[in-house]
């Protein structure tokens, strides 16, 4: 039997940017995985991704060493740092309702999911109104406010802007109340690295804020420590 050559058959000799684009677009709104996540499943998605929030931290310790300080990279990693974090904890809040906010509706091409930073810190913050006190909440506000500028600034424009050095203590604390108000796991290096911050951080001179008493979250960050390395040996 002889077999018939198909000459409408194209084989493309090299890889195409377009296609894997595409393919890259598709993959990243596809979130139908998610529906079937028992408890289970959601407690290890939301630990692994503390995992990468901590690894941001640790970049940020990096980006603050003398040899490499540089204001515009620590912002701007603590701007993705912190969207990581309210993303987190906007899915402990609620994992259906956040979830089905953030992802694209496959069938609604006007639908592209909502997943910018101020959507979840608007999130995050109407809960935590119901958590914290109005002094605490309207703190956690102004510094997710800070932190959300400072982000936007430096990735979209690099060349000139401002630190103050009484923010970044703030900054480190509201990581702290976040973390144990929803009760999320971390590497007890990551917590070792947010007390550091904090206290490397203390104003010693000139005016400081007001104390809206975040110390007690601080005091029980250790709770939400795991006994497990930031950077296993193996991967």
């Amino acid at each position: 039997m002889s077999s018939k050559k198909n000459d409408n058959i194209k084989i493309d000799r090299y890889l195409d940017l377009n296609r894997i684009c595409n393919e890259h677009r598709v993959f990243h709104n596809d979130y139908s995985v998610f529906d079937n996540f028992k408890d289970e499943d959601k407690e290890n998605f939301l630990n692994d991704n503390m995992k990468v929030f901590s690894k941001y931290l640790y970049l940020i310790e990096v980006a603050e060493n003398r040899e490499f300080m540089d204001m515009k990279i620590t912002y701007t990693l603590f701007g993705v740092a912190y969207e990581y974090l309210l993303k987190i904890c906007s899915l402990k809040i609620n994992w259906d309702a956040y979830l089905s906010l953030y992802r694209a509706d496959s069938k609604d091409e006007s639908n592209r999911g909502n997943r910018s930073f101020e959507t979840a810190k608007i999130y995050v913050l109407k809960d935590l109104k119901l958590k914290l006190s109005s002094y605490q909440h309207k703190r956690s506000r102004e510094i997710l406010d800070f932190v959300q500028h400072q982000r936007n600034h430096f990735a979209h424009n690099p060349f000139k802007g401002m630190d103050h050095y009484a923010v970044t203590k703030q900054i480190y604390e509201l990581m702290a109340v976040l973390i144990v108000t929803y009760k999320l796991k971390l590497p007890k290096e990551t917590v070792e690295l947010i007390t550091e911050g904090i206290a490397n951080n203390r104003v010693h001179s000139g005016m400081d804020f007001k104390d809206v008493e975040f110390q007690k979250y601080m005091d029980n960050l250790n709770d939400c420590a795991l006994d497990i390395p930031l950077f296993p040996e193996r991967w």
